[in-house]
């Protein structure tokens, strides 16, 4: 299938409202101090993956430089487009940003039979299984592979400005099940394929843990790696698969020390980490009752490059029946959770340039200066 691309130079994720905006850029500024923003171009594409059609898309900085690659892993019933709010952060301060989801749990699920049903704990049960999961790390695998073909075909473009030395692996809710999985995560029945020495560091988000199976006391010993755990007291998922918010401190607890992190937001919700939200010019529409449609790089790309190439239309997350009020649709965000997500795109931000670039003041920020920030809306933890 053909890639749709689009530019997407100088422009930025929605904002704030108004009001919002001159609390939210004032904590912002007392915080990490990040570049100016890098214009980007964005790809959007199917690759057959083996058995598995893997919806990507691309976000990375324009220019010939040579940019560390981050792999983001959307959640349960997302597209390659979700995150945005991440993704766009990560490459606007120098990052290529690859998200991929396999479309068998892309958002088509909700519009499956079992969701029309409305089983979603069942649902969740069938892809947070063992099965599934060994099924992702296969593709995720595979992807990894498809990056590196293409990074050593000179003539790909976008690719060919990877640095493939430095990876980080990036996941929300059943992406960061995956993720954990590729840190080193002991999970009975499951055998991951050997993933490249090049993945230098971890960040989950909402991350999963259970207590069946492997014993918990073990299950996160050989992780040592770098990771970076994001969650809050708030944090139980819509498909009742996790009820109970603490459990998914579980990881961070047993991992052993060495650059393992805790972002725990005061009240942030599971939707609020999986990092979409709604586009400003729609706010009209949605204050007015109609349906919210997710923030995507084509709305981006229509604004700021208006008759520089084509991007597709955006997806409604939210238009087809009752199975869908479960997934994780975008709305407009508090002022309250506008700093919360700053929090998230700040610490980071700082965590990859500590891990991936070796930077040290980024890691002498993260371990001295985060702390005093985040007071009111975040602590983060460290061993």
């Amino acid at each position: 299938m053909g890639a749709a691309i689009f530019a997407l130079v100088g422009c930025a994720a929605s904002r704030p409202s108004e009001q919002a905006q001159p609390i939210v850029q004032q904590h912002a500024e007392k915080g990490y101090v990040i570049k100016q923003p890098l214009g980007m171009v964005s790809i959007n594409e199917i690759w057959q993956i083996g058995i598995f059609a893997v919806d990507i898309t691309l976000t990375m900085p324009v220019g010939n430089g040579n940019y560390p690659l981050v792999i983001y892993l959307p959640g349960l019933g997302e597209s390659s487009h979700a995150g945005l709010l991440w993704r766009r952060t990560w490459a606007e301060t120098g990052y290529a940003v690859l998200s991929a989801q396999p479309t068998a749990i892309n958002e088509t699920l909700w519009s499956s039979p079992i969701a029309l049903a409305g089983e979603f704990h069942k649902i969740a049960k069938n892809n947070f299984s063992a099965r599934s999961l060994s099924e992702r790390l296969t593709a995720l695998h595979g992807v990894i592979e498809e990056v590196m073909r293409r990074h050593g075909d000179r003539g790909a473009g976008p690719y060919s400005h990877i640095d493939i030395s430095r990876i980080a692996i990036a996941g929300f809710d059943i992406g960061a099940q995956t993720a954990m999985a590729v840190a080193g995560e002991k999970i009975n029945g499951i055998e991951p394929p050997p993933f490249s020495e090049a993945v230098k560091c971890i960040i989950a988000l909402s991350p999963f843990a259970e207590s069946s199976g492997t014993d918990i006391e073990s299950r996160f010993l050989s992780i040592h790696v770098p990771v970076l755990s994001v969650t809050s007291a708030s944090d139980t998922d819509p498909y009742e698969w996790v009820t109970s918010a603490t459990v998914r401190q579980t990881p961070y607890q047993h991992m052993p020390p060495g650059d393992k992190y805790l972002l725990l937001l005061s009240s942030a919700s599971h939707s609020l980490l999986a990092g979409t939200e709604i586009a400003p010019t729609e706010q009209k529409n949605a204050d007015a009752g109609s349906t919210p449609r997710a923030a995507t790089e084509d709305d981006d790309a229509h604004k700021s490059n208006q008759g520089e190439g084509k991007g597709r239309k955006g997806r409604s997350r939210t238009d087809g029946g009752e199975s869908r009020r479960l997934s994780l649709a975008p709305r407009s965000l508090t002022v309250s959770e506008w700093l919360e997500v700053t929090d998230i795109q700040q610490v980071s931000t700082a965590y990859l340039d500590a891990t991936m670039k070796n930077d040290s003041a980024s890691r002498k920020w993260l371990s001295k200066e985060a702390v005093h920030w985040l007071v009111g809306s975040a602590t983060l933890s460290s061993k």
